[in-house]
Order: C-alpha cells, then sequence, then structure tokens
C-alpha cells in the first residue's frame, strides 16, 4: 500500500497515472480503428474478387453457349456458314435475278483444240449459277438467256471460240491477227432459251486449231457474261 508524505505526490502520482491511462486508450482505440479498417478492406477485396469470378464465369458460360449453339465445334460454325450462303443463293434464284461476270485473270499459253476457257475471276455472280472452277454456267431454272464473250488473240495469232451449251454448239467467234502485227478481238452474243441445270460454257474450236495465246491483262480482258431475259 502506498503512502503519500504530502497531498502535492498523491496529486502528481494522480496525474500520471490518467495520462498513462488515457495514453492507453488512443493507442487502443488507434489500434481497433486500424483492425476495422483492415477489415473493411478485407472485405471489400473479397466484394471486387467475387464480383470479378461471376463476371468471368458469366462470360465463360456466354462463350461456352455461343459454342453450343453452333454444336459445339468448327465444323457446325463453318456448316452454318455455308447454309447461311446457301440461304442467301436461295433467295436470290426465287427473285428470279441471275446474272454474271468473269474474265480470265492472266493469259492463256497457246490452248489446244476443244479446250474449255475457264474464266477464274468472277465480278458478278448474282444467283450463283457460274463456276470460277470449271468455266461452266449451269442454268438455275427454265428461261431465256443472253450470253456474251470477248477473246483477244496476240500479234501473228488466230483464235477460234464457240459456245456450248450441253454438247451443243450454239455460237462461235474468231479473233484473227495471224496476218498482222496487231492484237485483235472477237465477241460472240447468243440469246438462248434454255433449261434448268441445261450447261453453258466457252471453249476453243473443236477443228481448227488456231494460233498463238489467248490474251488477257487489265488493259483488255478475255471475259465472258450472262445474265436472265425473262
Amino acid at each position: 500500500m502506498l503512502k503519500f508524505q504530502t497531498t502535492d505526490q498523491f496529486k502528481t502520482l494522480s496525474f500520471l497515472l490518467r495520462n498513462l491511462i488515457a495514453k492507453n486508450e488512443r493507442i487502443l482505440l488507434d489500434l481497433r480503428v486500424r483492425c476495422d479498417g483492415e477489415h473493411k478492406k478485407s472485405r471489400i477485396n473479397r466484394h471486387l474478387d467475387d464480383k470479378k469470378a461471376r463476371s468471368l464465369n458469366k462470360s465463360s458460360t456466354y462463350a461456352a453457349t455461343n459454342l453450343h449453339s453452333q454444336n459445339g465445334s468448327p465444323i457446325a460454325s463453318y456448316q452454318d456458314s455455308k447454309k447461311e450462303e446457301q440461304d442467301i443463293s436461295r433467295k436470290r434464284q426465287i427473285s428470279g435475278v441471275v446474272a454474271f461476270y468473269a474474265y480470265l485473270s492472266s493469259t492463256e499459253p497457246s490452248p489446244s483444240v476443244h479446250h474449255t476457257i475457264i474464266f477464274d475471276y468472277v465480278k458478278t455472280n448474282t444467283g450463283e449459277a457460274y463456276n470460277r472452277h470449271n468455266g461452266m454456267f449451269t442454268a438455275p431454272a427454265d428461261g431465256v438467256y443472253v450470253f456474251s464473250w470477248s477473246t483477244y488473240s496476240q500479234q501473228h495469232g488466230a483464235i477460234y471460240t464457240e459456245m456450248v451449251v450441253n454438247s451443243a454448239v450454239i455460237g462461235s467467234a474468231l479473233s484473227d491477227s495471224n496476218s498482222v502485227n496487231i492484237v485483235a478481238a472477237a465477241t460472240g452474243n447468243v440469246v438462248v432459251e434454255i433449261s434448268r441445270n441445261d450447261v453453258v460454257y466457252i471453249r476453243t474450236n473443236s477443228v481448227n486449231h488456231g494460233a498463238g495465246d489467248i490474251l488477257s491483262f487489265a488493259r483488255y480482258r478475255t471475259s465472258f457474261t450472262g445474265w436472265k431475259l425473262s
């Protein structure tokens, strides 16, 4: 038990104790505030992490759903794309609009007789009836069609061409510069009534061989075009 000699000693000690208690209370309060802050910060971070996880899960779910909507494979996506192209083609065919224009992307060197000319660069193909891989136009419907083709022969050359429907020659043309040192041109035009699935194409003459190359450059194109008249 403490004994105090004077009242001043008691007051001094009491003052020191009160200061010490107040200082400890401030320390405890500061620790409590810091703990509360850390707890709140941790809660916010957990909330943000949960939100981010839900967002990623939602994106994954959407991607998976989108993938399943395409039957879950690249092949299915390709098939969907092809189906869309086919739908567009069918709509064009139903509308009755059929027209194409194609030309040789480069010179055809010294073609032989009975040689099908494949006009490989397609600018217009409404109705999707012309095939740039084999040079064939396949009629999508019965009707009257107009066809035109142009060929260019080199200097001192000659190119005989004919338009064929299935196996019948319907029209012919001759680009002849055999006796002159110039590029010659020839154009054939045919109006013909054909049936659905009839095939139309351009080839060199079956008998006359001709001479030289079939020319096709940016300045002049060897070309094939056609459209459904009615």
